[in-house]
């Protein structure tokens, strides 16, 4: 077990953040975050999250975690193999779908053209959105003022 900087970490594994708000950078070396709601505290908020390369898509419980992290944006290196993130929000690396909507985040969605579906539960909480809308080059939707 590591715990360095307010971040318990077990095997790749971190399973409990005590620090402060603001910028959070979740350490390289971290290949998944427990699916455990607790991870972060209620009370805290982030300006920022950042995801290491080293986060592996398939072994995050993608619609549990990311409702308890009060952040305005999630970042994530153009490197990283499975994920990006645009304009805050967390997406798969082909753009398809949402993975996590920051909770702080306040103005309108804009959905690229490949966008395809939101993970379950993502959007429940996101009470920012003014509006949501469509890539023009999107080929399946298109947006009436902001619907």
């Amino acid at each position: 077990m590591c715990s360095a900087s307010g971040f318990v970490i077990e095997e790749g594994i971190l399973t409990k953040y005590t620090g402060p708000g603001g910028k959070l950078v979740v350490p390289d070396g971290v290949k998944s975050i427990s699916d455990y709601v607790g991870v972060f505290p209620d009370d805290v908020e982030f300006t920022s999250v950042s995801l290491p390369d080293s986060l592996e898509k398939n072994i995050w419980s993608w619609w549990l975690w990311p409702l308890n992290i009060k952040t305005a944006a999630y970042i994530v290196s153009p490197e990283h193999p499975s994920l990006t993130s645009v304009d805050g929000v967390l997406y798969n690396k082909d753009l398809t779908e949402i993975l996590a909507y920051p909770l702080l985040k306040k103005g309108e969605l804009l959905l690229p053209k490949t966008f395809r579906k939101v993970a379950a539960g993502i959007l429940d909480e996101a009470l920012g959105i003014t509006a949501f809308r469509v890539d023009p080059e999107h080929s399946l939707m298109c947006d009436q003022d902001g619907i």
